[in-house]
């Protein structure tokens, strides 16, 4: 059989590569937390306000804006991540003039 140009193969136990280190959501640092923009109770409160003065639900407010319903309870709370998007939404659809 020498003219066959084979390889000699030989055969070893899987080896599974390293496992890479991961970041669990609950470690993160305070400083990237920090980091999140909030809308504020104050710009809160002028979203309640108007939104009551229309005599509309936040259930139908977030309807009208395509938003969830819990995200409108945010904002109005305070804790609503700031996204310059919605708020232009909300000031369209409200009438008024939104204040950080």
């Amino acid at each position: 059989m020498s003219h066959q140009d084979w390889k000699q193969v030989t055969f070893e136990k899987y080896k599974p590569p390293p496992k890479k280190p991961t970041i669990s959501i609950n470690k993160v640092d305070k400083e990237e937390i920090g980091c999140i923009k909030r809308v504020g109770t104050t710009l809160g409160k002028q979203i309640q306000q108007a939104r009551l003065q229309k005599k509309m639900s936040q259930a139908q407010l977030a309807n009208l804006i395509n938003i969830k319903k819990q995200l409108m309870q945010q904002y109005e709370n305070g804790k609503g991540k700031y996204d310059p998007n919605i708020l232009q939404k909300l000031r369209k659809t409200l009438g008024v003039k939104l204040s950080k």
